[in-house]
C-alpha cells in the first residue's frame, strides 16, 4: 500500500516549481487556461516516465507538448520528486526522484541526469541513500549495513529503479517494485453516456477490474456485485441516497448464444464478440415500470461512473485519483453532498480535484486549496493559503457580502488588482 505525501514537479509545460503536500483531498483553483489540468498531466507524465520502457522514455524526452514553453523557463530540465509511505505492517518512508534534460535538437538528445532514492526504515530516525546518480556516476545499495557504492552501468534513457527491479536478491526490492508500479487514475468522463451503451463487442483481453477500462459500466458493476459485494452495495446505496427517487438498480445479464445473435469480426481485430451483454435498469418511485439507465440524467450517469471507477482504483491500490471539474452535470445545491461522497469512498488514495465552481469551494476547507497565483510571467505557480490567510479571506468575503467561493473566484480571475494583492499576502511563503 502506497500513500503519497508530497509531489514536486518542475520543467513541464508552464508548471513552475510545483510543491504539493498532499492531504486526502486537494483542490486546484485558478483562472481559466492557467495550468490546473497541467498539474494532473505532469503527474501522469512523471509516473509514465518511471514505468515505461527505455525507448518510450527517449520519445518522452523529446515530446514537444510537454516541453517548458514559458520564455523564462524555456529548456529547463524536467524534475519529478515524490515522498510516500509504503507497507501495511511496518511502514517505510520513501523519497524518490529523477531529472532529465529535454531533447533540444537532433544533436542534443534528451538524457537522464540525476536520480535518487532514500528510505527511512521503521526503526530509524534518518533517511539512508539507496540510489545515487549524477553525470559522473550511478550507484545503488546492495546490503542493509553497507553504503550506496555499487556501480551500475546505465544508459541515458534508463532509470536505475527499472534496471535493478530484476535483481531478486535486493533487500529493498519491495520498494523498487512499488515505485515501478506507481500510477494515477484521472476521471475525465464529462459525458458518461457512452459508458451505458449496450454493445456486444468488447476489447480483447480487456481487464474488467481496471478503472481505465471503458467497456461498459453495467459489465463492470456486474463484476463488482459478484466479486466485491460490499463495495458494490456501497455504490448503489450512495446513488440512491444521492437521488432518493431511485429505489433500486437492476443488472440484467443476456446470454448472446441463447439469443442466437451472430456478429462477424475479423480475427485480427482488437475486438471480439462478448458472451454476455449487461443492461442497467432502475426503479423510480414515480414510475410504474423499470426504466433503462441510459435515459437517466447526465448527473446520475456521471456520479455512478465516478463511484464505480473510484472503487476500482481503490481496489487496485492506485495512490492518486484525479477528478476534473466534478461539478459538471451536478446541481450546485448537491455539491456539498458530492464532496462528502467522494471523501468517504477512498481509504488511502489521495484525491486531486480541479474545479471552475465557486459553489464547490464554498463547501471546502480552505486549507485543502492550492491557489494559482496571479503572475505576469506566464508561469503556473500554485500555493496554499496560510492559517492567518484563511481568516483574512473569510473576513474579506463577509465584508463584501458574498460567499468565500465567489470571492476567491473573482480574485483569481484578476478582476480587481487590489484584491489580487490582498490574496497574495494570504498565501504561504509570502
Amino acid at each position: 500500500m502506497v500513500t503519497i505525501n508530497n509531489i514536486c514537479i518542475d520543467g513541464y509545460k508552464n508548471i513552475h516549481e510545483l510543491n504539493v503536500n498532499l492531504s486526502k483531498r486537494n483542490v486546484f483553483l485558478s483562472a481559466n487556461n492557467y495550468g490546473k489540468s497541467n498539474v494532473l498531466s505532469a503527474i501522469i507524465f512523471g509516473f509514465d516516465f518511471i514505468t515505461k520502457p527505455s525507448k518510450v522514455k527517449s520519445n518522452m524526452m523529446k515530446w514537444k507538448p510537454g516541453f517548458p514553453f514559458n520564455t523564462v523557463d524555456f529548456g529547463k530540465n524536467f524534475k519529478f520528486d515524490i515522498e510516500f509511505e509504503f507497507g501495511s505492517d511496518e511502514i517505510k518512508y520513501v523519497k524518490y526522484g529523477f531529472e532529465f534534460a529535454w531533447q533540444k535538437s537532433s544533436k542534443e538528445l534528451g538524457k537522464v541526469v540525476s536520480e535518487c532514492l532514500k528510505i527511512k526504515q521503521p526503526d530509524s530516525q534518518k533517511y539512508s541513500t539507496y540510489i545515487e546518480r549524477c553525470e559522473e556516476y550511478s550507484r545503488y545499495k546492495t546490503a542493509s549495513t553497507g553504503r550506496c557504492d555499487k556501480d551500475v552501468i546505465i544508459k541515458d534513457n534508463e532509470l536505475i529503479v527499472n534496471k535493478i527491479s530484476n535483481f531478486d536478491d535486493l533487500f529493498y526490492l519491495d520498494v523498487i517494485e512499488a515505485i515501478n508500479n506507481l500510477t494515477i487514475f484521472v476521471d475525465r468522463h464529462f459525458d458518461a453516456n457512452e459508458l451505458f451503451n449496450e454493445i456486444p463487442v468488447i476489447q480483447k483481453q480487456a481487464d474488467i477490474t481496471s478503472p481505465y477500462n471503458d467497456e461498459s459500466i453495467a459489465r463492470t458493476l456486474y463484476y463488482l456485485k459478484k466479486e466485491h459485494k460490499n463495495r458494490y452495495q456501497l455504490i448503489i446505496n450512495t446513488l440512491i441516497d444521492f437521488f432518493p427517487y431511485i429505489t433500486e438498480v437492476i443488472i440484467r445479464e443476456i446470454n448472446l448464444s441463447e439469443k442466437k445473435i451472430k456478429v462477424e469480426i475479423d480475427e485480427n481485430a482488437p475486438f471480439e464478440v462478448a458472451d454476455y451483454v449487461y443492461i442497467l435498469y432502475v426503479k423510480n418511485k414515480y414510475m410504474s415500470n423499470i426504466v433503462p439507465f441510459d435515459v437517466m440524467s447526465d448527473g446520475v450517469k456521471r456520479l455512478l461512473s465516478l463511484l464505480t471507477y473510484m472503487t476500482l482504483a481503490d481496489i487496485k491500490g492506485i495512490p492518486i485519483i484525479g477528478i476534473e471539474e466534478p461539478e459538471n452535470s451536478i446541481h450546485p445545491g448537491l455539491l456539498r453532498k458530492y464532496l462528502d461522497v467522494i471523501d468517504g469512498f477512498i481509504d488511502s488514495s489521495r484525491i486531486i480535484i480541479t474545479s471552475h465552481s465557486p459553489y464547490l469551494i464554498n463547501y471546502m476547507n480552505l486549507s485543502e486549496l492550492h491557489i494559482g497565483e496571479l503572475r505576469d510571467d506566464g508561469r503556473a505557480v500554485f500555493k496554499t493559503i496560510s492559517k492567518n490567510g484563511i481568516t483574512r479571506i473569510n473576513n474579506y468575503a463577509e465584508e463584501m457580502g458574498v460567499q468565500t467561493g465567489e470571492y476567491l473566484f473573482s480574485v483569481v480571475s484578476g478582476v480587481d488588482e487590489f484584491d489580487a494583492e490582498l490574496l497574495k499576502k494570504c498565501l504561504e511563503n509570502e
